[in-house]
């Protein structure tokens, strides 16, 4: 009697143990999930916080590609009132000054957008397009306004109509 119910007792605490000590070992593997998970994430942050140094950087870079935008607008503007091949060479002027922009800043939505016009001013449709990809996905990576996001489709739009590719065009606009 007495001595089936120590067995018993012994089976019953051996049971537990064997619970506990599989309860343990999730508990412990969810703790390192857990700690990985966290590891990342500060990872992450570590990695997405600018030194000082590379803010500076960013904003030369801003205040840079902002001065070669601003001498291709001015191209362009000049471009639209002259004719014949000044206006040629003035489009062309404002596309190097776009494109030297957009090498110092890749993240301005608005040198792609600009140059896109430019491009189409010259008749590029492919171009153009392809400047107005390059600015929609700069906008969502960038969290960009979204008048320049749209201001992307309606031009990428307007050079498909001119490419004849009026379901691509619609696309584009119903996107804008």
């Amino acid at each position: 009697g007495q001595q089936q119910k120590i067995e018993e007792l012994g089976k019953s605490i051996r049971a537990q143990n064997e619970e506990l000590a599989a309860v343990k070992t999730a508990l412990e593997a969810q703790v390192r999930r857990e700690r990985d998970e966290a590891a990342k994430e500060a990872k992450k942050l570590a990695n997405s916080v600018m030194s000082d140094d590379a803010i500076a950087d960013s904003g030369d870079r801003q205040y840079e590609g902002n001065i070669l935008k601003e001498r291709g607008n001015e191209a362009y503007a000049k471009a639209n009132k002259a004719g014949g091949a000044a206006r040629t060479r003035k489009l062309r002027e404002a596309i190097e000054l776009y494109g030297q922009a957009h090498a110092i800043d890749p993240d301005n939505v608005a040198v792609l957008t600009n140059r896109a016009a430019v491009h189409m001013a010259l008749g590029r449709y492919g171009d153009a397009v392809n400047d107005c990809k390059k600015a929609v996905e700069t906008a969502g990576r960038v969290r960009a306004d979204a008048k320049l996001k749209a201001r992307a489709y309606e031009r990428m739009g307007k050079a498909e109509l001119q490419r004849r590719d009026p379901e691509a065009a619609l696309r584009a606009f119903e996107e804008a």
